[in-house]
């Protein structure tokens, strides 16, 4: 009902506007239209209704995308933990073969392993951008 708010207000300022005009502008048609009860009443409608009309659609448009990006960004947030989980179990395997090579002296390997903790960081780091563009796009919604 928050959405009724706007256009009652924006059809008083409208009636009062009018009178204000026919007050001090003396425009005489103003006169026949808010001295009847009846006219003015129909002013009122004729200015609410659409008035009424478009915020009552604007309004659940709004909350519609509001809905949809709240979603999405769950969804993205979800993806993220899981992406953050596969990321720690490379790293400790990473972990566990580097100290198992430490105890062989592969060279080859190390190399490799290397290689592999430098696309884990750099997975890291898109991570972290993921991340704080979720979390601006949630303060945003």
């Amino acid at each position: 009902m928050r959405w009724l708010v706007p256009p009652l207000i924006s059809s008083i300022v409208a009636i009062i506007v009018l009178f204000i005009s026919w007050e001090f502008m003396g425009i005489a048609i103003l006169g026949a239209i808010l001295s009847d009860q009846r006219s003015l009443i129909a002013l009122f409608a004729s200015i609410f209704i659409p008035i009424a009309s478009y915020s009552y659609l604007t309004h659940h448009q709004t909350e519609e995308r509001y809905r949809k990006t709240s979603e999405e960004i769950r969804r993205l947030r979800n993806l993220v933990d899981a992406y953050q989980v596969v990321l720690n179990n490379i790293n400790r395997d990473l972990d566990e073969l580097k100290r198992e090579l430490k105890n062989r002296h592969m060279p080859a390997l190390s190399r490799s392993i290397a290689n592999l903790e430098r696309r884990v960081a750099a997975s890291e780091k898109l991570l972290s951008a993921l991340l704080e563009l979720i979390s601006s796009q949630s303060e945003k919604a």
